[in-house]
């Protein structure tokens, strides 16, 4: 090979490298952009209150269900979220009762 075609071998290569970079650049700079959005679109003070808003209203809701529930003894608040399925750790209900 000769020294002309090494050196535009390397060239390529240099320029292929140099993309690569490019573009993980550009990638994470679209990254940043996409946070930043976020974080000026959504208030976290306020979906953290939703959140605890949600949670506590679940957990009135199970229990009262399970003051509708007609049959002795009452199944616990555990097991009526079991049978609907519902993680107790979403309503942050910690009943065993």
């Amino acid at each position: 090979m000769s020294k002309s075609a090494k050196v535009k071998e390397n060239e390529q290569t240099n320029d292929r490298s140099h993309h690569k970079e490019l573009e993980a650049a550009k990638e994470e700079y679209r990254r940043l952009k996409l946070v930043e959005f976020h974080r000026n679109h959504n208030d976290l003070n306020l979906l953290d209150s939703l959140i605890t808003k949600w949670q506590d209203a679940g957990h009135q809701a199970i229990h009262e269900l399970r003051e509708l529930i007609d049959r002795k003894p009452k199944p616990s608040c555990d097991h009526l979220l079991e049978s609907l399925s519902i993680p107790k750790e979403l309503i942050r209900c910690e009943c065993d009762v």
